[in-house]
């Protein structure tokens, strides 16, 4: 029970506490002004007294002075996650899988035991057409395999078990 109240005191005591720090950050100052709404005033007159800022400059103000830097302004360069820090536009390429033929069985449909194909844990038998995480078979020879990817092919061989 008195745990409780502790706790509830204390988040209380630390809303406060940032509210303060806000209103510090926007005014530079903690001062009450006379220009706020008082309940008193609003109840007699039944109309709500103008606010001391408008909505919007008092955006642009919190927005001019940055409360996470120490100079508090916001800084020179506008944050754009697509373009790199030198000026041009960053690269972001997938990297490229290993992929392992692991043997082939030729037959009326031959098919092909890969390792390696992203996204898939393990052996995967395909055929030719099969399609896997953008990745398509297109030719199966008696001892190779050809897979095209968006921007390469690859021609795999079966690996010898013996040197």
């Amino acid at each position: 029970m008195i745990r409780d109240r502790l706790i509830s005191v204390g988040v209380a005591g630390t809303l406060v506490a940032g509210g303060l720090a806000v209103l510090w950050a926007v005014t530079g100052s903690v001062v009450a002004t006379s220009r706020s709404v008082a309940p008193k005033a609003v109840a007699l007159t039944g109309q709500h007294a103008p606010a001391p800022y408008h909505a919007d400059s008092l955006a642009l103000l919190v927005v001019g002075r940055d409360l996470f830097r120490a100079e508090r302004r916001p800084l020179g360069v506008a944050y754009d996650p697509t373009h790199a820090p030198g000026g041009g536009a960053a690269q972001v390429t997938a990297p490229r899988p290993t992929l392992v033929l692991t043997g082939l069985v030729w037959g009326p449909t031959p098919v092909a035991v890969v390792e390696g194909l992203p996204g898939v844990n393990g052996p995967r038998v395909l055929r030719r057409g099969d399609a896997v995480a953008g990745l398509r078979v297109i030719r199966i020879t008696p001892n190779a395999i050809a897979i095209a990817g968006v921007d390469t092919t690859w021609t795999l061989t079966v690996r010898n078990p013996w040197p």
